[in-house]
């Protein structure tokens, strides 16, 4: 069903297409993340080793596809949280949403804290969000079986994303540790 909220230039704009914009969000920030690591790279004076390649790139999904758009989604729940659950599929004024926009805020700031520690920190980031994410999509499957919920932030791009994203942030982490082991490895030898 199609709600108009405006007018413009004789064209007529939707709740419904107001809801698809936001769900381009996540694809827009991980090809975000894609790019600003493939122009650190190409500034980079350090020797683009495969750990190196990995490395950078997973740096800037973590600050960006995880941290920044995290906490762009604790916002979204938090202050725009009656058109966040409307887009969503769910009713409007659910405190379980401030729970979620919590959960947000600390994937966010952990994403953003990975620019500046390092080590295991990644590793434990990276656990948190893929759980937070895989668990969302597990909770859309849900969705669209028992409540036949196709909101445009329930099915559709954001369902395939919230998988996506993890797998990726994952794939890179351990394709980073490999590389990386592998080359510490002949360094030594």
């Amino acid at each position: 069903m199609h709600y108009p909220l405006r007018m413009s230039n004789n064209v007529r704009t939707t709740l419904l297409d107001e809801e698809r914009g936001s769900e381009l969000l996540s694809l827009v920030f991980l090809v975000l993340g894609v790019v600003v690591g493939g122009v650190h790279l190409f500034l980079d004076k350090q020797p683009r080793t495969k750990a190196r390649v990995a490395q950078v790139l997973l740096l800037w999904q973590l600050v960006i596809s995880v941290g920044v758009l995290s906490i762009l989604f604790f916002i979204g729940h938090t202050v725009f949280a009656d058109a966040s659950a409307a887009a969503i599929g769910w009713s409007a004024g659910s405190p379980f949403q401030y729970e979620v926009a919590l959960a947000n805020l600390h994937i966010g700031v952990m994403g953003i804290l990975c620019y500046w520690i390092r080590g295991n920190f990644w590793l434990a980031s990276v656990i948190a969000f893929s759980i937070q994410w895989v668990g969302s999509g597990v909770v859309h499957i849900r969705e669209i079986v028992v409540s036949a919920n196709y909101a445009p932030n329930n099915a559709g791009l954001t369902f395939y994303l919230v998988i996506l994203m993890p797998v990726f942030v994952i794939a890179l982490l351990v394709y980073y540790y490999r590389a990386n082991r592998q080359e510490e490895h002949e360094r030594r030898h």
